[in-house]
Parts: structure tokens; sequence; C-alpha cells
């Protein structure tokens, strides 16, 4: 239900944000992504930490993606804003 809620509140496309995420992880080559995942930087950020590995490594990729295309350098609130919506949303839709 949660997630139904978020797609109508944000008026999320979930076929939209699979394209977007698509074409923004399709122009990240792998390497970028192992490294942004590797030290798992954004970790001290998180104030509850309720994601497993698989979550976390969704995290830094999106918090790397975000930094990449929308030059986000700092932004805590953001981390944990993404955190959240990764309990409930796929990846492609939280980004």
């Amino acid at each position: 239900m949660r997630r139904l809620i978020f797609l109508e509140h944000f008026e999320l496309e979930p076929l939209k944000c699979k394209a977007t995420f698509k074409g923004v992880s399709g122009e990240t080559n792998t390497e970028e992504i192992e490294i942004a995942q590797e030290d798992k930087p954004s970790l001290p950020f998180l104030n509850n930490n309720c994601l497993n590995e698989t979550g976390l490594n969704n995290l830094e990729r999106i918090v790397h993606f975000m930094n990449k295309e929308k030059h986000i350098e700092y932004s805590p609130v953001l981390i944990n804003s993404i955190a959240l919506l990764l309990i409930y949303l796929p990846v492609e839709e939280a980004y």
C-alpha cells in the first residue's frame, strides 16, 4: 500500500522511472558504480540503517547518480530520504 501512496503522491509512473534510471545507469560504467559502492560513503550520514546489503548498494548507486547528474555533492537529508524510499520502492522509483 505504501508504494502505491508514494507513486500517487509524487505522481510517478513506473515505466518512466525505469526508463530514466536505465538511461542514467547506462551512461555510467561499472567501475564508477563499484567505486561508489565500495566504501559506503553515505553510511555515516544515515540516522537509522534499516537497509540490507543490497539496499545499501542501491543507496550508494542513487547517491552517485544524483551527484553525477544533478551535481548534488552534499545533502544528508537527501541520503536519509533515499534510504526511506528504498524500503518501500524499487531502486528505479526511488531515484
